[in-house]
C-alpha cells in the first residue's frame, strides 16, 4: 500500500492526503512558527486549516515523555519530536 503525497501514481487501494480516509495529525505548536513573520504566519495558518482531512491531537505528558525519547535516539529538533509523538499517541 502506498502512502503518501509523493506518489505520482498511487496504487490501487492506497490512502492518499486527500482522500477522505487519511487522517493528517497536527499539534497546536504549527500555529507557533517563530521564523516566519506576521504576514507570512496569517498565510501559513489559513493553509493549514485549509488541508484536507486535518485533525488537531493533544500534547500531553506521555507525548512528551514519548518526544523525548524520540530525540535522544534520532537526534530529532525538540518540535518534531513533539508532533511526530503527539501523532503516534
Amino acid at each position: 500500500m502506498v502512502v503518501g503525497a509523493g506518489s505520482k501514481h498511487p496504487q490501487r487501494g492506497s490512502l492518499a492526503p486527500d482522500s477522505p480516509h487519511f487522517p493528517v495529525p497536527t499539534t497546536k505548536l504549527s500555529f507557533a512558527s517563530p521564523s516566519l513573520g506576521r504576514e507570512d504566519g496569517v498565510n501559513q495558518g489559513k493553509k493549514l486549516l485549509g488541508f484536507p482531512n486535518l485533525e488537531f491531537v493533544d500534547v500531553d505528558k506521555r507525548a512528551l515523555g514519548s518526544a523525548q525519547n524520540l530525540q535522544d535516539r534520532y537526534k530529532l529538533a525538540p518540535r518534531d519530536s513533539i508532533h511526530i509523538a503527539s501523532a503516534m499517541t
